[in-house]
């Protein structure tokens, strides 16, 4: 951290208007890719959960996956649609309302790897993002069969009553707020970072081929965009490694929403990067099988 600062300090004095052009596109990317989407499915799923909508349609994902709260199943069918760091900001409040254990908590916590359809959709296809999802699926499907969380971690669920719907809006409204404000500051945070190492390496006169890809995990939206620049074959396994490991960013914003030292986030970091090269492995496999039916 200390050399990001000394990069940063760097960049300043070298050129300053450049570090305040870095943070409006980052505030630009915010505001155009991540805001409508966020803010629209956090209010509407905060509504989805409250009423109990989910309860019905969360029974079809029972055969796969082993919770022992019915709340659980609704949170992990959420995390299809809403992507994080949503899904954990409703996770952890079911939690401290005592409606899951701290068992059903820490899986969701390692299982919720999808991103929002409509994000997906602004980059890809309907048909790639599908295959996204039926890919991530699978994959936490795998890591569930061979997670082992500890017995000590039940709770007792209670079964509160539903609350008001104005009280629910306005929760929901504050909620998305702070996350918003969070996603925000984290976004400008890590491609500061990614600026730093990029301008300090031209000022200095270095260049590493390809620098963008590799700096492509530190955030989604301008990694994917980086990606998608370089015109590469095969751009989509890294896309969904991208997307499936949720970036730096990210994790940092499921972070700051956990802020707990029952759940051990190092875990939940190493359980993502293992979900990503399986979901990477999955779409290589049907890249082969696909081209391999084809005459």
């Amino acid at each position: 951290m200390i050399i990001f600062f000394i990069l940063l300090i760097i960049n300043i004095v070298y050129d300053m208007n450049l570090v305040c052009e870095n943070m409006y596109t980052s505030l630009y990317i915010w505001l155009i890719k991540v805001f409508p989407t966020f803010f629209i499915f956090y209010i509407f799923s905060s509504f989805l959960l409250e009423k109990n909508i989910l309860s019905k349609l969360s029974v079809f994902l029972k055969p796969f996956f082993s919770f022992e709260s019915n709340k659980s199943y609704e949170l992990l069918l959420l995390s299809f649609f809403i992507s994080n760091p949503s899904t954990i900001k409703h996770s952890k409040k079911a939690y401290e309302e005592n409606k899951i254990t701290l068992k059903d908590y820490k899986k969701i916590i390692y299982l919720s790897l999808f991103s929002n359809p409509l994000f997906l959709l602004s980059f890809l296809n309907i048909k790639t993002v599908l295959i996204f999802i039926l890919i991530q699926f699978i994959t936490i499907f795998i890591i569930d069969k061979f997670m082992k969380l500890n017995k000590e971690d039940n709770t007792i669920i209670n079964n509160s009553l539903k609350e008001n719907s104005f009280i629910i809006l306005n929760t929901s409204l504050n909620d998305s707020i702070h996350i918003l404000l969070m996603i925000a500051v984290s976004i400008c945070f890590i491609n500061l970072i990614k600026f730093s190492i990029i301008n300090t390496l031209n000022i200095i006169n270095i260049n590493i081929n390809n620098l963008d890809l590799y700096l492509s995990i530190f955030e989604v939206t301008s990694g994917i965009i980086s990606i998608q620049s370089l015109k590469l074959p095969y751009e989509n396994v890294l896309i969904i490694f991208l997307v499936t490991f949720q970036g730096f960013a990210i994790n940092l914003q499921n972070y700051c929403v956990i802020n707990d030292s029952k759940i051990n986030y190092k875990k939940a970091i190493i359980i993502r990067f293992i979900e990503s090269l399986i979901a990477s492995i999955i779409y290589l496999l049907l890249i082969y099988i696909a081209t391999s039916l084809l005459p």
